[in-house]
């Protein structure tokens, strides 16, 4: 095979590569479980229906651990990255950290915002839980978009009321998966280097 046709040949693999991208899902399969995606945009994968080790309590790392799967595998080891610990009807709250905002006044729907200094990590998922009264809810960001809409649809206790938002959290999660943009430009770079040795032979 001639280089030239490598080279081809690695362009139609990165242009596949970049239109299989990694895949969020439930453990189990699908993308939604007792949720709907639109409660949270732009979230990829939800899930309204686990419990937490303290029930009542907030969203642990911990309870998250299963609940989703990355290209199949499941992820566990979420840990907390900011949080609104209590959320009230006053319009705009600032996480405790200063990575997130959230509006509101009836703290049953409104907007939501990740602000500087945040920035998405390509090597990492986040999560975004609300919780109100015993229920919460879970939702895996898409990675790129920075603020959209929330609602407390997917909050149902069992009395099948639906709380008022009560607390928010972000959590993140490093995983092991280079991103296609990555995995492209170091197999560009490799080719780049034997184009390189190739000309170099040739000179001489």
């Amino acid at each position: 095979m001639t280089f030239r046709k490598i080279l081809l040949a690695a362009g139609l693999s990165l242009a596949a590569s970049a239109a299989s991208a990694s895949t969020v899902t439930l453990a189990g399969g699908g993308t939604t479980d007792d949720c709907d995606l639109a409660n949270l945009t732009v979230s990829v994968a939800c899930d309204g229906d686990f419990s937490t080790a303290n029930p009542g309590g907030n969203v642990a790392g911990g309870d998250l651990d299963g609940l989703f799967a990355l290209d199949g595998q499941i992820l566990t080891g979420w840990s907390l990255l900011d949080q609104i610990g209590s959320v009230d009807s006053s319009g705009t709250q600032v996480s405790a950290g200063g990575l997130f905002e959230f509006t509101t006044t009836d703290r049953e729907s409104g907007s939501w915002s990740l602000i500087n200094p945040f920035a998405f990590a390509a090597n990492k998922l986040y999560i975004f839980t609300l919780k109100g009264a015993n229920d919460q809810a879970a939702y895996v960001m898409d990675g790129a978009t920075l603020l959209g809409d929330w609602s407390n649809g997917d909050l149902l206790t069992k009395k099948f009321n639906i709380p008022q938002l009560s607390n928010v959290r972000l959590f993140e999660i490093e995983t092991a998966v280079i991103p296609v943009p990555a995995a492209g430009f170091m197999l560009l770079l490799g080719l780049g280097g034997l184009a390189a040795v190739r000309r170099r032979k040739s000179a001489s």
